[in-house]
C-alpha cells in the first residue's frame, strides 16, 4: 500500500505550495481473517450492544416528554451549567451510534492498528486478539459513557436528578486510560 508524504514545496513565492513522495508501508504484517473470539470478546460485544439499544431507546423514548430546553454542558462537579433546545439531545445517541459502528469496522482489521512493537508471524495472532479485544473494551466504555451522560440530561431536564454527580469525571477518564494501559501491558507481555 502506497501512503503520501506531503513536505514543504520548494516553490519558494507560494508560501502553501505542497509536494509529495510515495512512501511504501509496511506490507509485511501478517493479515488473519480467522481470528477466533473469545468469550470475554462476545462478552464485551454483546453488552456494547445492549448498550447502544439503551442509548437509543431512552433517546427515542424520552424525547417526546422533554421539556423545550435540557441541559448541554455540565462543569467538573457535574451540574448543569449550559441549556439548549431538546434537539441537541440527539447528539449523544448520532454520535454514539458512530462510534459504536465504526469500532466495530474498525476491529474487523487488527493488521491496520498501530503497535508499539513489531508484529511479526509468531505474535500476529496474540497480538491482534489483544488489540482486538482493547478495542471492544473501550467500546463498550464509551457507550456506556454517552449512555450515562443522556441519561443524566434527561434527567436533569426532567427534574428527577441534579447534574451527572461529582464523581463522573473523577472515575471516567481514569477508566479509559486503566483499559488501555492494561492491555497494553498485556500486549507488551505476549511479544
Amino acid at each position: 500500500m502506497q501512503l503520501l508524504d506531503w513536505k514543504k514545496g520548494n516553490d519558494t513565492s507560494d508560501p502553501f505550495s505542497l509536494s509529495y513522495t510515495s512512501t511504501e508501508m509496511n506490507s509485511a504484517r501478517p493479515i488473519i481473517r480467522d481470528l477466533e473470539r473469545s468469550g470475554a470478546d462476545v462478552t464485551l460485544e454483546v453488552l456494547a450492544y445492549l448498550g447502544v439499544v439503551l442509548l437509543v431507546g431512552i433517546s427515542a423514548y424520552y424525547y417526546p416528554r422533554l421539556p423545550e430546553t435540557v441541559p448541554q454542558h455540565f462543569n467538573f462537579k457535574g451540574e448543569p451549567d449550559g441549556w439548549r433546545g431538546k434537539g441537541s439531545l440527539l447528539i449523544m445517541p448520532i454520535i454514539g451510534v458512530v462510534l459504536f459502528t465504526t469500532l466495530s469496522v474498525l476491529s474487523r482489521f487488527p493488521h491496520v492498528f498501530n503497535y508499539p512493537w513489531p508484529i511479526t508471524e509468531s505474535n500476529a495472532r496474540r497480538q491482534y486478539a489483544i488489540s482486538r479485544q482493547m478495542l471492544f473494551a473501550v467500546k463498550l466504555a464509551l457507550v456506556v459513557t454517552f449512555t450515562y451522560i443522556t441519561w443524566s440530561m434527561i434527567g436533569t431536564a426532567l427534574g428527577s436528578r441534579n447534574g451527572m454527580g461529582p464523581g463522573f469525571m473523577i472515575v471516567e477518564t481514569p477508566l479509559l486510560i486503566a483499559i488501555i494501559g492494561f492491555y497494553l501491558f498485556r500486549a507488551k507481555q505476549a511479544q
